[in-house]
């Protein structure tokens, strides 16, 4: 609900805070205390890196609910009990992010050969 709330706000701070708290959420429903200690170890890098990815994402607001509903699949599974159906809705999340950070970084790339052919045409 701090996710929604923060999404439809605009506020990426908000939304970022709220998502690294729903992965430590999750990382103690896992009891894995390994995992646990490393995620807070590493939350503020975490932090930093998921307020990137939403700054990348809200370029492409068609993609966060889709993102959604990615965290909603996940959350429902481990309720439900289902650490297999949890796992497999992980994976899902994090290739559609990597897909999508891969697209960005594709997109960006063709724009900067575009500005560096026009800038040789101008030369």
């Amino acid at each position: 609900q701090a996710i929604e709330r923060a999404q439809e706000s605009g506020d990426l701070d908000a939304e970022s805070d709220a998502v690294v708290q729903y992965q430590i959420a999750v990382t103690e429903a896992a009891h894995n205390v390994v995992l646990l200690h490393l995620l807070r170890c590493m939350e503020p890098m975490l932090a930093q890196n998921v307020r990137q990815n939403f700054e990348l994402l809200y370029a492409r607001r068609e993609m966060l609910p889709l993102v959604s509903n990615h965290r909603t699949r996940i959350f429902e599974a481990i309720m439900a009990g289902e650490p297999e159906q949890a796992r497999e809705a992980s994976h899902r999340h994090l290739a559609f992010i990597e897909e999508i950070l891969l697209d960005r970084s594709r997109e960006q790339s063709r724009r900067e050969r575009s500005l560096r052919r026009i800038q040789q045409r101008k030369d």
